[in-house]
């Protein structure tokens, strides 16, 4: 027989339910005044324990509102009384905010370190928070399969930079980060598995194989290299200039995160780089991955190097200067993105125009669901890609055409496996004969193809043409116009001359 001691009171602060009420420490009201339960803040405090030790509402800004209940008071910091029943289950009791008895063992505060935040008596208080984290991690590495190169290295950079200068050698607060950023990571791969399965057995999956198993020939390696000789061309000189400031000025206000942006960048060069030792995932790296996601780094940097120079100026006593200086970056900013529309070349790059718009509505109601249409295209690559509106026609009128999405033929096994290559082989076909050739004919009758889409663009922004609408017109017992507005003509083709 076991018996359990009841006292008569409720020790708030020894994690055993003392008065046998099933309620233990905080959770029973009779502790609802101890001095082990009552709640306070855990933002960043102007006033505290540690000799006002001075801490950052954020990058370079100091906190300017108390937290700490006591010290330094007045002002008061926040102070909560029977904390379960208003802020609900899950948050912990304290004696202070930043000194004392805490429930969750971390007082939410550590001025010293300038470390806020840490009033959680679980990861079940912001697992609201830690989810949400996991579902946008899941969300990028959907979106985009190199994701996890710029996500890895972001943290390495964060820890060491930023945790390693506030955490120091607490190793609590490094273990609870670290099982946080954990959690963020198995909520993601779970939430990615589902659709992940799908790369069993698929060209990135092989790919992945391959990098590691045969590696990357150093020509390929350094051929990816050679392209981070040209950054102006993805990025203007004064955009790296700028962030070149920042830098040196980040440097001298010992502002590391921000100095350390440039080592985020320098640690996906040195991944993509190690694809010559086989490390894995690092062939799928290139060059080109890097440098039009290097505005990441320099944005970040540029706007830090902006909110310090406008707080600066908010501090002084020529505040009249801010206006116009707000003024000036804003036209500075409208000319040159003025300057980059015109180096468009619209005749050339523009697929998609009004006038297709209005075709594409007209092919989904005037035509059946099972039409299968030829659009302009052009060999690129090993695969083909397409030349004008026609491309887009399975998003802009749900009806099918031959002429996949590159990235699909890029990255995706075909089905059937020589789809890809059947898709180029025609191509070249109508690159090399009439659209009115019989041998042509024949290989669309094959295809099943039933209706021809010439777009406004009439295929130039490709290499060339497949046809004209003026060529097709010389055939009426082939192809009968169907629609002809502002240089768009849709055809089909006359299920008779497939019998012939």
């Amino acid at each position: 027989m076991q018996y359990e001691m009841c006292y008569c009171d409720e020790i708030c602060n020894d994690g055993v339910d003392n008065d046998c009420d099933q309620l233990i420490d905080c959770k029973d009201p009779s502790c609802e005044e101890s001095q082990y339960c009552l709640e306070f803040g855990d933002a960043p405090d102007s006033t505290n324990t540690w000799n006002n030790a001075q801490m950052t509402a954020y990058t370079s800004v100091l906190a300017n509102f108390p937290t700490v209940w006591l010290a330094g008071s007045p002002p008061y910091g926040p102070c909560h009384y029977n904390f379960y029943a208003r802020l609900g289950t899950e948050i912990s009791g304290e004696q202070e905010a930043d000194t004392g008895y805490d429930q969750d063992g971390i007082n939410n505060i550590i001025p010293p370190s300038d470390t806020p935040d840490q009033d959680s008596i679980s990861l079940r208080k912001d697992w609201a928070g830690l989810f949400l984290a996991g579902m946008v991690l899941s969300g990028m590495l959907l979106s985009y399969y190199r994701m996890p190169f710029f996500y890895a290295t972001f943290i390495i950079v964060l820890l060491l930079f930023w945790g390693v200068p506030k955490w120091r050698f607490n190793w609590r607060i490094w273990g609870h980060n670290l099982l946080r950023l954990f959690v963020i990571g198995v909520i993601g791969v779970v939430l990615f598995i589902p659709w992940g399965v799908n790369l069993i057995g698929g060209n990135l999956a092989n790919a992945v194989e391959a990098g590691v198993t045969v590696g990357t020939p150093a020509t390929l390696v350094a051929s990816r290299l050679k392209i981070l000789r040209n950054v102006t061309d993805y990025v203007p000189i004064f955009s790296w200039m700028a962030a070149v400031i920042a830098i040196i000025y980040a440097l001298l206000r010992k502002n590391w995160i921000a100095a350390a942006l440039p080592v985020w960048f320098a640690l996906l060069i040195g991944y993509m780089a190690g694809a010559g030792f086989k490390l894995p995932f690092a062939n799928m790296l290139d060059g080109f991955a890097i440098m039009i996601a290097v505005y990441i780094p320099l944005a970040l940097l540029i706007g830090w190097l902006l909110g310090e120079i406008i707080s600066r100026f908010e501090k002084s006593k020529n505040q009249w200067i801010l206006p116009i200086l707000s003024l000036l970056i804003i036209l500075i900013s409208a000319w040159y993105g003025w300057q980059q529309r015109l180096l468009l070349d619209l005749p050339k790059h523009t697929l998609v125009t009004s006038p297709d718009l209005r075709a594409m509505a007209w092919i989904e109601e005037q035509t059946p669901e099972e039409a299968f249409f030829l659009v302009q295209g052009f060999e690129y690559r090993q695969t083909a890609a397409g030349s004008d509106a026609g491309w887009w026609m399975p998003l802009l009128a749900e009806r099918g055409n031959m002429l996949p999405p590159q990235y699909a033929q890029f990255n995706e096994i075909p089905r059937p496996p020589d789809f890809t290559q059947r898709v180029v082989d025609l191509i070249t076909l109508l690159q090399e004969n009439a659209i009115t050739d019989p041998i042509s004919i024949t290989r669309l009758c094959e295809w099943g193809i039933t209706h021809i889409y010439n777009g406004q663009q009439q295929g130039k922004a490709g290499r060339s043409s497949l046809y004209s609408t003026a060529e097709l017109k010389t055939k009426p017992d082939l192809f009968t116009q169907i629609y002809h507005q502002d240089r768009v003509s849709i055809f089909t083709l006359n299920p008779a001359a497939c019998h012939r």
